[in-house]
């Protein structure tokens, strides 16, 4: 996922959260990346986690 604040300035890269299951119980507790990078952009904070590892299949094309 990637987070473009209103500038357009890339401020986040990286998984939606911290937790690579689609269980819906597992999901519950993740740490939502794209959440906080959003919330964070929006109120002009800088994004605590810029980037991060993400998981699962790639885009082809």
């Amino acid at each position: 996922m990637f987070v473009i604040d209103p500038e357009g300035l890339l401020v986040y890269k990286g998984a939606i959260d911290d937790k690579p299951s689609f269980d819906a119980e597992t999901v519950k507790t993740a740490t939502n990346y794209v959440e906080l990078a959003l919330d964070a952009a929006m109120a002009g904070k800088p994004v605590a986690t810029p980037e991060t590892q993400a998981y699962g299949c790639s885009v082809k094309y």
